[in-house]
């Protein structure tokens, strides 16, 4: 796997664009911010960012027939901020202290293993460098990914 230089938004709006053509009719996807400069694994970065967008599809708006999922990039410091939010059903307070595990699912044998989250989180701390965290909210999900601008 090798470090390349690229710019955050650009690649996150191209990408998310055919994330987008696939999702269900009314759910609407959005890449919003700032350019940030990045040394580090553009395709791990997509997987999360894909894998955050796959748990708002399956679990957040499952009862609904529209959503919308923002994806907002900034700059701090040495980092790049990627703030992932949908206004889904958002995720149960119980929920909430498992999402990072192995094999935890709310839907249990309804075809979902509960990798998902547990892969993304994985992939920001030891491959990306970085953090990814839950921020709770009324309603909706809100995912915040920290990484570093270059990795050495």
């Amino acid at each position: 796997m090798k470090l390349v230089d690229f710019e955050v938004l650009d690649y996150l709006t191209q990408r998310c664009g055919l994330i987008a053509q696939s999702l269900e009719k009314g759910i609407k996807l959005e890449v919003i911010g700032s350019s940030v400069q990045l040394h580090s694994h553009p395709e791990i970065l997509l997987k999360v960012i894909s894998q955050l967008v796959n748990n708002s599809c399956t679990h957040g708006f499952a009862t609904q027939h529209a959503g919308n999922i923002s994806i907002e990039v900034k700059e701090q410091d040495e980092w790049v901020v990627i703030m992932y939010e949908d206004n889904g059903v958002g995720i149960s307070e119980e929920d909430q202290q498992h999402i990072f595990d192995p094999f935890y699912t709310s839907q249990l044998g309804q075809g979902n293993l509960g990798l998902g989250l547990n892969i993304a989180y994985n992939s920001v701390v030891h491959v990306l460098k970085g953090e990814i965290s839950y921020e709770h909210q009324p309603t909706g999900a809100k995912f915040i990914v920290r990484i570093p601008k270059n990795i050495e």
